[in-house]
């Protein structure tokens, strides 16, 4: 099993894009990366193409595609995130075109999902539904996709989590473009079981996974999103909305856009 991603290959980047694709064929461990093509300019430092092997209930390791070939280091991963991510700087870059293929069927809870929310559209997710549990040895990501110009807000409330041993937990990263670590992707601290509250904000893309061990469940959490902009009652309602945990088994996604015939469009 595999496929590919091909974005703007032979056109420009634009300016200050943020574009994220998630990668999980089903629930499998592992994978094979290939770039085919890769136009982003050695001229500028500001517009990369990273990919992000996220593995369960332990760090990611990040990867910059800046040339052709195959990636080595992802034979372990649960998920991969593909991130692009442009400045001012965009030199004369163009996109990219790459394939990957999955090694073997993986362990982690078949309700594991992935979710992306665009933060200009505020909405509370409540995970798992109500009246439901999650499951024992999930992994489920959520990235925020950021209104530039606008700090992203992301408000955790605790329903129910394992103890205060953080065995289930939510690990929180924020995407930091101004940063001069080659990969942008920064981890920002783990909330626990006995955390009630928490506020995230960032300016730019955030990315959280969750991570439930082999015992004991809960009825999870909420994330409610909304950036710095939505300041008026009726601006926040108008775009208030509440997302479940319906089947939402996808590959890739661009912004919420769906590009591949396996994936559904939300």
């Amino acid at each position: 099993m595999g496929g590919g991603i091909a974005y703007k290959a032979f056109e420009p980047i634009s300016e200050n894009e943020r574009c994220v694709w998630t990668i999980r064929a089903g629930i499998v461990k592992g994978f094979t990366l290939n770039v085919l093509n890769i136009g982003i300019s050695n001229s500028t430092t500001d517009t990369q193409v990273i990919a992000s092997c996220l593995r369960h209930q332990a760090g990611p390791t990040y990867f910059l595609l800046n040339q052709t070939g195959s990636v080595n280091g992802v034979g372990g991963c649960d998920v991969l995130v593909i991130t692009l991510a442009s400045g001012r700087d965009v030199g004369n870059s163009s996109g990219f075109v790459l394939e990957y293929s999955v090694l073997r069927n993986s362990t982690l809870s078949l309700e594991s999902q992935d979710y992306i929310i665009k933060a200009e559209e505020a909405a509370i997710i409540r995970y798992p539904s109500p009246a439901l549990e999650y499951t024992n040895f999930e992994f489920t990501t959520f990235t925020i996709l950021p209104n530039l110009g606008s700090k992203t807000n992301v408000i955790y409330f605790r329903n129910s989590l394992e103890g205060t041993t953080c065995l289930d937990n939510l690990r929180i990263y924020r995407f930091n473009a101004s940063s001069e670590v080659p990969t942008k992707w920064q981890y920002d601290g783990i909330i626990c079981g006995q955390i009630p509250s928490n506020v995230i904000i960032n300016d730019d893309l955030i990315l959280i996974t969750f991570n439930s061990d082999i015992s004991r469940v809960g009825s999870g959490f909420e994330l409610a999103v909304v950036t710095s902009a939505a300041s008026e009652c009726h601006m926040f309602r108008n775009l208030f909305k509440f997302i479940d945990n319906a089947v939402r088994k996808f590959s890739h996604f661009i912004f919420g856009r769906q590009i591949d015939s396996n994936s559904q469009k939300w």
